[in-house]
């Protein structure tokens, strides 16, 4: 631009020139047209081309490229990435699976065939003849008319009586009723033991009967046997008065006692009928008014009777009871049993015989067992004994038997005439069975029957005085009879106590599972004496519905799994009791080892007092599986309790075989503890006690491992980098679209296992707009061991770019070493480095937006500026434009003497001129358009070059660029938009005279 105000200096320096004056010399006038040069700026994308820390512009064939990079910082594999945390681990071994009696058993037998036996049992039957007993009673029936005696009461008549007052009357004559007790002719008389007479008086009149007033007036019956009503000849009994009056219309019910009455066949009565009167009521007696009396006799006993005794045979179902707490038969077979049959003939004759046969009972050939005997006589008595070996009982219903039932026979043969017989005259028969044992029964026993024995409980460690079982099983089985259904079977154990009450000996009741019967002793307490022994009673308890024989027993088996008690008070020998434990080699997974060299771990045990509870000292061996000695072997350590020692791992290996392809996972350490004996003192243990040692693995550190990795993460330093991208025009911001951009990793991995790299990429602008690009596992993104790789990101670049970035933020940046399956090997200082690059070819979207530029100023002088306002007529403003982008935009240009308001308050502006869109071919622009603008000053629009105060004159162009409508397009290197402005005056120009 300087140039150009050089050469309208020198313009004017001619026009100064010619016109001054020469002396004697007269100048010439005359018109010149003169162009000022303002403005010849040409813009590219290139002039943009510049490098900074930041990023990077630059052409490549012709088309521009955006780069923005950063190197990572190397990520060298250190202690703690090779590196186990320490953890506190802890062997306990109690002493409790040590207080322990191993399993033992024992048998006994159990007879319970021995009792069956029924006691000793008699039946006696006294027995009277059937002939004196009474039977075939009689009854009667009397209807009396009461007019007689109405008339009777008013002085006499016969006729019926209407509305009259019957007067008391007590002397009317009685009337006979003949009864029958028995119609037995074969009996003459019998003295009644018990027996009734019931009599139903029924009043039909209204008239009342009997009286109030005492016994002489009252109605009463007079009783008479041997005799006829008719006759009136009988011999007389009794006399039965009432007592009280029956009313009109109602029923009297007598009970007339007989007892010691001797009573023959004919009987009759006497009714006495008397009343008190009807009082002040008149009543009608009719003709058919009567009373009823029903005679009926009740069941009676007689003491004696004068009978004639026909002959006649006795016959007589009785049973002698077999009942016994302990058995009940339903069929069995008589081992052995001795009985008598006693027979005492009492009765007025002799009995010619006599038969019992029994219907349960049966002989040894099964047939029913049967006495027989003749010639009783009178007043004598007989024995019959009898033997039952080997018979046989059968219950006809299969039910229990109580009694054995049987049939007693009898024939007689009395003499002539009537025999007086009494109560006293019967037939005593007394069977008695003696202690009936069996061979084998069929039926329901309840009995008991019992065996005592021991189970020897010494052991070598262990001399056990007393002690609560924390576990431990009893097992109980018992063969023998049919025990599908006992009642149960009792097992007492002396020195084993109920845990509801330690002082009762344990009993246990088996009621079923008899083949196999399960018992838990937790809680339950031992005490034994120095014989070491555990005495057991058994007991079976027979209810049930069972065949059985006397040789049958109950076979009970006793096993008493091994005990581990919870306290033990005795004397007690050495122990050694061994366990083993392990603690994971990583407890996150991330490594599978093979083989690994140790750097460094230290290992503390420490053993305290309070963790040390044992009674008595003890030595520990500790060996560790998995880590061998620089000379191979496992290590191994010895420690006395209580205690603490202190080792470390540092140049151990875990493994012994660099080249194994065997993971350990675990390491695993075993251990002994061996235990000093009590000395012959009783001491107290329990099951708690302890040896519990703390084990303080500090980190391990490795220098190598060989194995698997599976997905352990590596982290880097964050990256946080300002960009200036200010020296762009204008800044980008706003004016294009990024649309193709990549973002791309260069990744160095030296550690011996793929890795897969994770960032977190933001980027950010002054006016708070945020892109960002997340690199994780979707994303192809593996480094491959011991190599460099590339890996290209495109989504999410554009958004990152388009916000014009002022500060790139990388976070969260971390390697995964290992995919779990494929070996490889890492060590200390391995590392891992690498860097970034987003790249972009300038490929946008061009969106409408307005960019300025200031040029160099315009200088003038106080002379140029006054031969200019005198001496030019008239200036024009011409303005072309050449745009050769693919994009079009509108130019405004602007004239100011003061350079810091040229853009806001400009003395002269030039607008409207436009410029298309060169042609756009594939994306890129083609031919070049154009456009030009003349523009005439007048007046005040050249004072901008005129002002005296300032001598330079400040250009600014501002364009405003025409986006593409969403179409994206090429920016190339030689794609520009050129600008051309300059000032075309007419100047006049006079001669004048020197």
């Amino acid at each position: 631009m300087k140039k150009y105000l050089k050469l309208f200096g020198f313009l004017i320096f001619i026009v100064i020139v010619f016109s001054c004056t020469i002396k004697n010399f007269e100048a010439p006038e005359f018109d010149k047209k003169i162009v000022l040069p303002l403005i010849n700026e040409t813009y590219y994308m290139s002039d943009l081309a510049d490098t900074t820390d930041d990023y990077i512009l630059v052409v490549e064939c012709d088309t521009m490229i955006f780069s923005v990079s950063q190197e990572f910082d190397t990520k060298k594999v250190g202690e703690d990435d090779l590196k186990i945390d320490g953890k506190e681990e802890t062997f306990d071994s109690q002493i409790g699976d040590e207080l322990m009696i191993d399993s033992r058993s024992e048998s006994s037998t159990i007879d319970v065939g021995d009792d069956l036996v029924i006691d000793e049992h008699e039946c006696e039957i006294e027995r009277s003849l059937d002939i004196i007993e009474v039977d075939e009673t009689g009854d009667a029936t009397a209807h009396v008319v009461v007019l007689e005696f109405a008339n009777e009461a008013l002085g006499g008549g016969i006729d019926p009586i209407y509305g009259e007052i019957i007067p008391p009357f007590y002397e009317f004559p009685p009337f006979n009723q003949d009864f029958t007790l028995f119609e037995n002719n074969n009996i003459e008389y019998v003295v009644i033991d018990t027996g009734s007479v019931y009599v139903a008086f029924i009043n039909n009149t209204e008239l009342p009967l009997s009286s109030d007033l005492g016994q002489e007036y009252q109605m009463h019956f007079d009783f008479y046997t041997n005799g006829t009503a008719a006759d009136d000849d009988g011999m007389y009994m009794f006399t039965h008065y009432i007592d009280h009056l029956i009313g009109a219309g109602e029923t009297e019910n007598l009970i007339i006692p007989f007892d010691g009455q001797s009573v023959y066949m004919t009987n009759y009565l006497k009714c006495f009928l008397t009343t008190d009167g009807t009082g002040d009521e008149p009543i009608n007696v009719l003709e058919d008014d009567s009373f009823d009396a029903y005679f009926a006799v009740g069941e009676m006993t007689v003491s004696e009777a004068s009978a004639i005794i026909e002959v006649a045979t006795v016959n007589h179902i009785d049973a002698i009871s077999i009942s016994d707490d302990e058995i009940l038969v339903i069929n069995a077979e008589i081992e052995s049993c001795l009985g008598n049959i006693y027979i005492e003939n009492n009765l007025p004759f002799d009995v010619d015989t006599l038969i019992i046969e029994f219907i349960e009972l049966f002989d040894p050939s099964d047939q029913p067992f049967r006495i027989e005997g003749t010639g009783f006589l009178q007043g004598n008595s007989y024995n019959i004994p009898i033997d039952l070996q080997n018979c046989l009982i059968h219950s006809e219903s299969d039910t229990p038997l109580d009694s054995l039932h049987f049939l007693l026979y009898a024939s007689i043969d009395p003499p002539p005439g009537y025999v007086l017989i009494t109560q006293e005259d019967k037939i005593l028969t007394r069977i008695t069975f003696g202690e009936m044992s069996f061979l084998n029964v069929t039926g329901i026993i309840n009995q008991e029957s019992s065996d005592d024995d021991s189970i020897l409980m010494e052991d070598e460690t262990i001399e056990l005085q007393s002690a609560i079982i924390r576990s431990g099983n009893m097992n109980i089985s018992l063969t023998g009879v049919d025990l599908q259904n006992p009642s149960s079977i009792s097992i007492l154990f002396d020195e084993i106590k109920d845990p509801n009450d330690n002082f009762n000996p344990l009993e246990l009741i088996i009621e079923n599972n008899f083949d196999d019967f399960e018992y838990d002793l937790t809680d339950h307490r031992i005490d034994l004496t120095p014989d070491q022994i555990i005495h057991y009673h058994t007991t079976v308890m027979l209810d049930q519905l069972i065949t059985i024989t006397n040789t049958d027993v109950v076979d009970a088996n006793i096993i008493i799994s091994d005990l581990i008690f919870e306290i033990v008070t005795g004397v007690f020998g050495s122990f050694t009791f061994e366990d083993e434990s392990s603690t994971v080699v990583d407890s996150t997974g991330e490594f599978s080892v093979f083989f690994a060299e140790i750097l460094d771990c230290e290992i503390t045990i420490d053993i305290i007092e309070q963790n040390y509870t044992l009674p008595f000292s003890s030595d520990i061996n500790l060996v560790f599986n998995e880590i061998f000695t620089p000379e191979g072997e496992p290590y191994e350590i010895n420690f006395h309790c209580p205690g603490d020692t202190t080792f470390n791992f540092a140049g151990f290996t875990i493994g012994n075989d660099p080249f194994s392809t065997i993971p350990i996972d675990s390491l695993h350490y075993s251990y002994s503890i061996v235990t000093d004996d009590s000395e012959g003192q009783c001491l107290t243990v329990n099951y708690d006690d302890e040896v519990a040692a703390s084990v303080l693995i500090g980190d391990m550190v490795f220098q190598e491992i060989q194995g698997i990795i599976d997905h352990k993460r590596v982290d880097m330093d964050d990256i946080e980098e300002d960009i200036d991208i200010e020296d762009l025009p204008d800044s980008l911001a706003g004016l294009l679209e990024f649309q193709v951009a990549e973002l791309h990793l260069d990744m160095f991995n030296q550690i011996g296992f793929d890795c897969w790299i994770y960032m977190h990429l933001i980027g950010s602008n002054d006016e708070g707009d945020t892109a960002e690009i997340i690199i994780d596992d979707t994303i192809d993104n593996i480094m491959y061991a011991e190599s460099t790789t590339e890996i290209v990101v495109i989504e999410g670049v554009n958004e990152l770019l388009n916000i014009i970035p002022t500060l790139i933020t990388v976070t969260d940046i971390y390697a995964i070493i290992g995919d779990g399956l494929t070996p490889g090997s890492i060590a200390l200082n391995d590392s891992i480095s690498g860097s970034y690059e987003v790249v972009t070819p300038l490929k946008f979207i061009i969106e409408d937006y307005v960019v300025t530029d200031s040029i160099d100023a315009i200088e003038m002088d106080d002379d140029s500026q006054d031969m200019i306002e005198d001496n030019i007529n008239g200036v024009k403003l011409v303005v072309s434009a050449e745009n050769k982008f693919p994009f079009g935009s509108d130019i405004r240009i602007f004239f100011s003497t003061d350079s810091t308001l040229i853009f806001t308050a400009p003395q002269l502006v030039i607008d409207s001129l436009s410029v298309e869109a060169a042609e756009i071919i594939g994306g890129v622009s083609g031919e070049p358009t154009t456009s030009e603008l003349v523009v005439d000053l007048y007046g005040d629009d050249f004072n901008v070059f005129l002002d005296r105060e300032y001598q330079d004159v400040y250009t600014g162009i501002e364009l405003s660029i025409i986006g593409t409508g969403g179409e994206v397009v090429t920016i190339r290197g030689s794609d520009n938009i050129k600008i051309i402005g300059y000032l075309e005056a007419d100047v006049h120009i006079a001669g004048q005279e020197e």
